[in-house]
């Protein structure tokens, strides 16, 4: 959901400001919830100010450039690495350590190709040694 305007938070503190006007009647009044008109006088009266808080977080990527190009390579020497290899040999070199769905999904973010296995099962054997 989005943050209400600048504007409607605006006129919801100067109508309080003003006086004369309880919190409950200031959320019908504007149409919100009281809960929003309790956090917003609080956090005028702390802060001084009504806009709202940033949202989320900023996560820097686990997996950088530098390690995208050193898997690429490792990819381009050898072609049948799987997954766990690949956060293997992330593990060792960088001391970053992801898991497979973090590098399944940068991987694929960046058209690498990569084993989806790691062993092939004894059935898929026999079919192809009777071949």
């Amino acid at each position: 959901m989005k943050a209400y305007s600048l504007d409607l938070r605006q006129k919801i503190i100067e109508t309080y400001e003003s006086g004369g006007t309880t919190q409950r009647e200031l959320a019908e009044q504007f149409h919100v919830s009281l809960n929003f008109i309790v956090t917003l006088i609080r956090r005028w009266r702390t802060d001084k100010t009504f806009e709202p808080k940033k949202r989320g977080a900023v996560m820097k990527p686990l997996l950088t450039p530098e390690i995208l190009q050193f898997l690429d390579e490792q990819i381009k020497q050898e072609c049948d690495l799987s997954l766990l290899q690949l956060v293997e040999l992330v593990r060792e070199k960088y001391n970053v350590s992801v898991s497979t769905k973090t590098m399944s999904r940068m991987l694929r973010r960046e058209n690498l190709r990569y084993k989806k296995n790691v062993f092939t099962p004894a059935s898929e054997i026999q079919k192809e040694s009777k071949i």
